[in-house]
């Protein structure tokens, strides 16, 4: 689009090989350009758009970030219950231990009470894997390198 729209129209008359008339005409639009208006409204509509979507994204990202570390937590209370479980099967398996030297218990006890403790160890150490896993979750939303959390 031209800033300010202009027509120039030129007319003459000739007669017998001479000018005889010249006529000259320019014409100038001064009514504004309103789709320049309407580009310029729909550019800040843009960005007001963009900065929404970055303040949703913003948002976003603190809720995963608040809910890995709420998980977190959740993760590190089940992983001290299952280790006051694990200390339990340990006394378990020591007084099952000494009811066998002493005659009372079958060996099979203790082997049940081995294989139980064992299941629960695989469990403990799948849930501080699952720990590792959102703590290096946490520490790529934040930008922080491999391990860097644990460093803080």
């Amino acid at each position: 689009n031209t800033p300010v729209p202009v027509t120039f129209s030129s007319t003459g008359t000739v007669k017998e090989n001479a000018l005889t008339a010249l006529n000259s005409f320019a014409t100038v639009n001064l009514n504004p350009d309103f789709t320049f208006f309407i580009r310029e409204k729909l550019g800040k509509i843009a960005v007001m758009q963009q900065e929404m979507q970055k303040i949703d994204s913003e948002e976003e990202l603190y809720k995963n970030i608040e809910d890995l570390l709420i998980y977190h937590d959740s993760l590190l209370q089940d992983l001290s219950y299952m280790k006051m479980i694990l200390d339990v099967y340990s006394q378990k398996i020591k007084i099952l231990e000494t009811g066998v030297k002493n005659g009372t218990v079958n060996g099979l006890d203790v082997f049940k009470a081995l294989n139980e403790e064992a299941t629960q160890k695989i469990d403990f150490y799948e849930k501080q894997i699952e720990i590792c896993m959102v703590v290096r979750n946490i520490e790529l939303i934040c930008g922080i390198p491999l391990g860097g959390l644990y460093d803080l």
